[in-house]
């Protein structure tokens, strides 16, 4: 029988990796001007005093529901929800009309991925309505079936729950999983959850990550040109 690179279990680290799971916000996508311009252009129609800049530097990468109620005192969790909504449909205006670009080599990699039998799922502390977006206008949603965001889970990340759900949802043990992240909440899940990971340096310069991911790179199209990486 003749062995084709799909058949062979591709080994990183001295460990068959068996899944991959991606993180969405700055792993996928490069979103983060685009979630501050959507920011800016919101938050000026409520009146909140928060710059693009401001936001880049103080409230970036968290969730909108740890945000939301310091900035709006008083209002319940369905109006906190309600306000989020608004500002994510800002955000996902400029998404459909083609403002956020992939990050580099990332549709090179999900389809070698994809010709070596491995799954790929994202795990989003994002809404799943920005994930579904931005999957469907990246061209991807038929190479990756099982994309989960915040409202999947209980715990969003640096609790492991998105990373243990997909792991589970496609067969694979999480200590088989690669787990491909920018922020450290992410690659703290990464490794609660008993994933191996890869970061990508959108958000924090390669020497921040050390002793966070197992190894930090600017994209995919830098991992596939390293030795390890240039036959997968």
């Amino acid at each position: 029988m003749r062995v084709t690179t799909a058949t062979l279990p591709f080994m990183w680290l001295g460990r068959p990796v068996g899944a991959v799971l991606l993180d969405m916000d700055g792993t996928m996508a490069d979103t983060k001007h685009a979630h501050a311009e959507a920011w800016e252009q919101w938050a000026e129609l409520h009146g909140i005093g928060v710059s693009k800049e401001e936001y880049l530097r103080d409230l970036f990468g968290r969730s909108n529901e740890d945000v939301l109620p310091q900035l709006f005192p008083g209002k319940t969790l369905a109006e906190i929800r309600a306000l989020a909504a608004e500002k994510e449909e800002v955000f996902l205006k400029a998404v459909r009309d083609g403002l956020v670009q992939q990050v580099d080599g990332l549709d090179d990699f999900v389809a070698r991925a994809i010709a070596r039998n491995l799954p790929v799922a994202v795990a989003s502390s994002a809404p799943r309505r920005n994930v579904e977006t931005i999957v469907e206008v990246f061209g991807l949603a038929s190479l990756i079936p099982v994309r989960l965001g915040v409202e999947d889970v209980e715990r969003a990340k640096p609790a492991p729950d998105l990373f243990q759900k997909a792991s589970g949802l496609l067969g694979v043990p999480a200590e088989q999983c690669l787990v491909f992240e920018d922020s450290l909440h992410g690659l703290e899940a990464s490794r609660a959850a008993g994933c191996r990971s890869i970061a990508i340096t959108t958000l924090h310069a390669a020497e921040c990550l050390e002793g966070h991911a197992d190894l930090a790179v600017k994209d995919f199209r830098e991992l596939l040109r390293l030795p390890d990486w240039n036959s997968f």
